[in-house]
This record gives C-alpha cells, sequence and structure tokens, in this order.
C-alpha cells in the first residue's frame, strides 16, 4: 500500500505542476480528478494506519477500501489522459507548427499517466499479498 501511496501522490503532483504551468498556465484543471486522487490518497492512509481495526466483518471493510482505491486511481488516470488528448492530437497528428513547449507538456502528462497506471498496478498487487502471508491451518 505504501508504493501505492507514493506512486499516486508523485502522479498527484505531476498532474498539478504540469497543469498549472508552462504551456498550459491558466488552463482550468480537472476539479473530479483532483478529488478522486486525495480521496484514493486519503482511503490508502485510512488502509495503513487502521488496518488491524478495520478487520471486523471478516475483512470485508479492508476489501471494499481496497476496490475503491483501485478504482479511483483507475477513473482518475482515465481524467487524466482524456485532459491531454488535445496535446497528443496536436503533437503527434498535426506535426507542423507547434510549440516546443506543448510537446513537454505531453511529455510531461505522459509520465504522469504512468504513475497514475503504476500507483494502480500497485495497489491491486496490495490486495493480493496477504493471501501470500496468510497462515496456514492445520488440519
Amino acid at each position: 500500500m505504501l508504493a501505492s501511496f507514493v506512486l499516486g501522490l508523485v502522479g498527484f503532483i505531476i498532474y498539478l505542476v504540469n497543469s498549472t504551468t508552462g504551456f498550459l498556465a491558466g488552463q482550468p484543471v480537472d476539479a473530479l480528478l483532483i478529488a478522486l486522487t486525495i480521496v484514493a490518497l486519503l482511503l490508502i492512509a485510512l488502509e495503513f494506519t487502521l488496518h488491524d481495526k478495520l478487520e471486523m466483518f471478516n475483512g470485508v471493510i479492508n476489501d471494499v477500501i481496497l476496490i475503491a482505491i483501485g478504482v479511483l486511481f483507475a477513473v482518475s488516470c482515465c481524467l487524466f489522459i482524456n485532459d491531454r488528448v488535445s496535446l497528443a492530437a496536436d503533437v503527434y497528428f498535426i506535426p507542423v507548427n507547434y510549440p516546443a513547449a506543448e510537446e513537454s507538456a505531453l511529455n510531461v502528462g505522459i509520465v504522469g499517466v504512468v504513475f497514475y497506471a503504476l500507483a494502480m498496478i500497485a495497489s491491486a498487487v496490495a490486495a493480493f499479498v496477504p493471501m501470500f502471508y496468510s497462515k496456514k491451518v492445520e488440519a
């Protein structure tokens, strides 16, 4: 879970910096993406700090939180991609007379999307880690 938190936080910081500086300065940022990422990071912090207390109900609460974290990162990643589609179209499909700052903004955006995707994958992996460390019951 710690890896998912760090990767998600780095992706979030890249999104904020990429959206508010350089070529994209002055453009509106996606409030839904920001809200979903903050909720995902808060859920990871909750899961990390209160894992043992959330084990009630046979771990159902932990499972729901892990699924929610993965879904929140997936939706955030999709929103990030959606925000950068016009940049990709300008740079890759109309490769004439675009400013270098536009290509730079796109490249940084791609790095941010990769971090969001890695956070999503790390949260999915974290959901299965307890299966490998569970205590074996002897019959």
